[in-house]
Formats: structure tokens, sequence, C-alpha cells
């Protein structure tokens, strides 16, 4: 037990320190390079740490993973809120823009992969579904928070949050492309290694 436990610690401070080091390198984290969008690739750890943790922490249980997903989800949002006031982005220096959205999506996270894999029975199948829904998922919940926030942020920044709003589905189908094609291959082989192979209690 208590080597289980330093154990998660230890993973906790090893997808921390990742989600932190993506965010604070320039066009890693948060994607700006690319003209008229502005993305960001913090959700696949965030979504690969939920899986995994949830999984081989909290035993594969119906709310298991839910404390990853809230933490995670946490640290994502912090992050960005940092950035933002590093690069002066108004809109996402508001909590309820940048840091509860990323809450939601989080816990979100876990009860979608539960859903996926009663669905279907291969992890190639259900991973790779679970990282489009939940970037799909991230996406509209950011959206809805900004769309909520557009009124107050008009009155300071002119029409940015309504082009923010007109660029994210744009967006959004990039952050989904890469999240399956490089957070559900990663996750998948993640999940069926000898190293990280989860409890007997995966229903797999």
């Amino acid at each position: 037990m208590q080597n289980e436990r330093v154990q998660e610690m230890t993973f906790f401070a090893m997808f921390i320190a990742l989600i932190a080091t993506m965010a604070m390198i320039p066009n890693i984290g948060f994607l700006v390079w690319i003209p008229g969008f502005a993305g960001t690739t913090l959700h696949i750890p965030v979504i690969i740490a939920v899986l995994y943790g949830g999984t081989r922490f909290g035993k594969g249980t119906r709310h298991g993973g839910l404390k990853y997903g809230i933490v995670f989800g946490l640290v994502f949002g912090i992050f960005s809120m940092i950035v933002a006031f590093q690069f002066g982005v108004v809109v996402f220096q508001n909590p309820f823009v940048a840091i509860v959205p990323r809450i939601l999506f989080g816990a979100a996270t876990w009860y979608i992969y539960q859903g996926m894999k009663h669905l279907f029975n291969e992890r190639v199948v259900y991973v790779p579904l679970t990282f489009l829904l939940a970037t799909l998922a991230h996406t509209v919940i950011v959206i809805g928070a900004v769309i909520l926030s557009a009124g107050f942020y008009r009155e300071m920044i002119g029409d940015f949050a309504n082009v923010l709003i007109g660029v994210m589905p744009i967006n959004g189908s990039i952050e989904i492309a890469l999240a399956v094609l490089v957070g559900g291959g990663v996750t998948v082989r993640l999940l069926a290694s000898e190293f990280f192979n989860p409890p007997a209690t995966e229903d797999e």
C-alpha cells in the first residue's frame, strides 16, 4: 500500500511537471505559430493522466478517475491563466474562462472513458474515441465560458471575443486530430505495456 502511494505521488509529480513544461515552452503547450490559430496541446497529457491514473490507482472504478480529472484539469487551467497574463490574452485571464472549463473537462474525461469502455470492447477503439470526445467536450465547454463572458470582454477589448468564438471550431478540429493521433496512440501502448499495465480490475 505504501509503495503504491509513493507511485501515485510520483505519477502526480511527473504529469504536473510535464504540463507545466509544455505550457511554459512557446508553441508546445499553446500553439500560436499558425496564422489565425491559437490552440493548445495541454489537453493531451491531461487526458492521458486521467485515463492512466484512474485505471491504475483508481482501480478502474466508476468514480476512480474523478480526482485525477479535477487535479490535472485545475493544473491545466492555472497554467492557461499564467500564459494568458504572460502574453496579454485578456479573455483567459479570467478564472471562469481559463480554469473552471478545464476542471469540468478533466472530470468529464473520466466518465467519457467509462462510457466508451462499456460501448466498445477493443482498447484501440475506445481509447481514441475518448480522446476525440473529451477534446470536443473541452472545446465546447471553453467556447461556452467565452460566450458567457463575451459581453464583459467586449467592453474591454472590442470584438476579440467574437473573433475567438469564430476561429474556435477550426482550432477545435486541429486539437481533436492531434489528440486522437498522438494521445490515442500513446495511451493505447501505455495501457498495454508490461511496465504500465493496469491492475486486473481493468475490464479488458
